[in-house]
């Protein structure tokens, strides 16, 4: 947790300094711009600036609250939103709150052991549920899209990739359970951490596929 945390201060400081605003400003000057002058140094660095005279470019305390109240009116956002973190909970913060304690009981490891074991599951799980998940969610829309001659379909065909998830995080979590209860070798219940992690990545990517297409 202290890497993590030195992790997100160095990107917090980049993002700060090295990356524009991204608030979108809906005006008639921005529409006559071109991709040239958008691009120019000399606007990149005027976008960097901490403060800036602009009154459109302020940052008020509404445009942090509003983006995402309006979001939620729409089911196609919170009920993905609200999956995913159901699903989080239970594949990762589940983990996480129970591996140092009972890893230590059960097999006497020390905080590198433990911090080794249950990263390097979650890890190798992500990378594998990515790849997966890009995959599984392509093929669908492409055999949907196949069908319909070539259109583009639905963005509920994204939805059926979830079953994947559907199935690893459960599976992974019962795998973890059972082997801790009765006793099995560690890699048993590791094994499980990122069976589960996998699949919460399938879930991750559809959802958040999902809602974009919408």
């Amino acid at each position: 947790f202290k890497f993590a945390a030195i992790c997100d201060a160095v990107m917090f400081v980049v993002m700060l300094f090295c990356l524009p605003e991204t608030l979108y400003v809906r005006r008639p000057e921005a529409i006559i711009e071109t991709n040239n002058e958008r691009l120019s140094f000399k606007n990149y660095g005027h976008m960097l600036k901490l403060w800036t005279r602009d009154p459109a470019l302020k940052l008020r305390a509404r445009q942090f609250v509003l983006p995402t109240i309006k979001m939620m009116r729409y089911p196609s956002v919170i009920f993905p939103a609200m999956y995913y973190a159901s699903q989080y909970g239970f594949a990762s913060i589940l983990p996480a709150v129970t591996v140092a304690s009972i890893f230590t009981q059960f097999f006497h490891w020390d905080t590198l052991d433990i911090g080794l074991a249950y990263g390097g599951a979650l890890t190798i799980g992500s990378f594998v549920g990515e790849l997966m998940a890009g995959m599984v969610v392509d093929w669908f829309v492409k055999h949907e899209r196949k069908k319909l001659g070539g259109a583009d379909p639905p963005p509920e065909v994204r939805l059926k990739a979830i079953w994947t998830g559907e199935v690893l995080v459960p599976a992974g979590l019962l795998i973890y359970g059972f082997t801790l209860t009765y006793r099995t070798a560690w890699i048993a219940p590791i094994f499980g951490m990122g069976l589960a992690c996998c699949g919460l990545q399938v879930v991750t990517t559809t959802c958040y596929t999902y809602a974009i297409d919408c």
